[in-house]
């Protein structure tokens, strides 16, 4: 059996539908154990395919580390502010 590709660690084998894996995840190539897909994924970024539910938006690779900070939410109207946390609070009235 062999370990991570980067630190020799073996990975935490399990059983799936009678199928033995060894527990390490392959990503560009390479086996790695959990911690470090984690810090490589935070390294460079993870890469997901978005398809947007509109027909004239056409389907494009967010990258989480490079696109950071070109992320934009949408939010219609009638849900804005539903969740009460960006109300005013509210005083209570002093009695005199």
């Amino acid at each position: 059996m062999t370990g991570c590709d980067h630190c020799s660690r073996p990975g935490v084998p399990y059983t799936y539908q009678g199928i033995e894996f060894d527990g390490l995840h392959a990503n560009r190539g390479e086996r790695l154990c959990s911690p470090c897909l984690w810090s490589v994924a935070d390294a460079d970024g993870i890469k997901i395919l978005v398809v947007d539910d509109r027909p004239t938006v056409p389907p494009y690779v967010y990258d989480s580390k490079r696109d950071a900070d070109k992320v934009t939410i949408w939010i219609p109207a009638e849900l804005r502010g539903i969740d009460g946390r960006d109300a005013r609070p509210k005083r209570r009235k002093t009695r005199r």
